[in-house]
């Protein structure tokens, strides 16, 4: 990575606005120099004696990522130091968002998250090292990334098992419901069967039409439960029926999907 001198002497403006700075007499030190620096122990302890808010410590990590990530060549990764300093930037945000967090530290999970941040940038300014700084962050931020990713892929999938579930139900219904059409349990309708059992379900069907079915669908004299399935579904376009009304339940209210009683038919 790039070696750059780095001091708390050059406050990021822009970002910081009008968050507490440190008393001139710290700004006024003298910066150090060497690789990837940060301010000495010495420093930081001076500015744990300063009248700061509570997050003090992120907001000399974010200055220091913000005048590092500036001075950053190409070959020196700028890309992951504003990832990291995105992430301390992203999650202040969305704790200032809540009033909790200025009124009772801790009390919500945003602000505790802050909180702990804001002891895990201390701990990094200790080390005096601005590489540990941006490796954490960054780390942090790709982590945060994977699990949202993880999370919408999960969601997606849930929704296609529903979708599977509300598929079977329909299946599972159309079964039962034909099942209690077939009285002689022979796994196929008779046109009389079919014929009866509709019009039962409300659905009055005369011999000419039912012989229109039959003629359409190439069937021979016996309706079988694929075969079915296919006449609900063209029925089901204009018909009042209590089947035609259960398809489109199914079809146009996929959210409201609900196991239904299967009328039980007697002859």
């Amino acid at each position: 990575m790039h070696a750059s001198s780095l001091s708390i002497t050059r406050p990021a403006a822009a970002r910081l606005g009008a968050r507490s700075r440190a008393p001139a007499s710290v700004r006024a030190a003298a910066p150090l120099g060497g690789n990837n620096a940060l301010p000495s122990l010495q420093r930081i302890e001076r500015l744990d004696t300063a009248t700061l808010h509570k997050y003090h410590d992120l907001d000399l990590a974010e200055n220091e990522l913000n005048t590092y990530c500036s001075t950053l060549p190409p070959e020196g990764q700028p890309e992951r130091c504003w990832q990291a300093y995105s992430f301390l930037e992203r999650k202040r945000d969305a704790a200032a968002a809540q009033e909790a967090c200025e009124a009772a530290p801790g009390g919500g999970g945003t602000c505790a998250d802050l909180e702990h941040l804001n002891t895990m940038a201390h701990e990094l300014l200790m080390t005096g090292s601005m590489d540990d700084l941006v490796a954490t962050f960054s780390t942090l931020a790709r982590v945060e990334e994977m699990r949202a990713a993880r999370s919408a892929a999960q969601a997606e999938e849930e929704e296609d098992v529903m979708e599977r579930v509300f598929n079977t139900e329909e299946e599972e219904y159309l079964h039962s419901l034909f099942c209690s059409m077939d009285a002689n349990g022979d796994g196929r309708l008779s046109m009389a069967e079919f014929r009866q059992s509709m019009a039962m379900l409300g659905d009055e069907l005369d011999g000419s039409t039912v012989a229109l079915i039959g003629d359409a669908m190439e069937l021979e004299g016996f309706i079988t439960e694929e075969q079915f399935r296919d006449i609900v579904e063209a029925e089901a376009i204009n018909s009042k029926s209590e089947v035609a009304q259960l398809w489109r339940h199914h079809h146009l209210n996929p959210s409201k999907r609900r196991p239904v009683a299967v009328p039980r038919l007697s002859w």
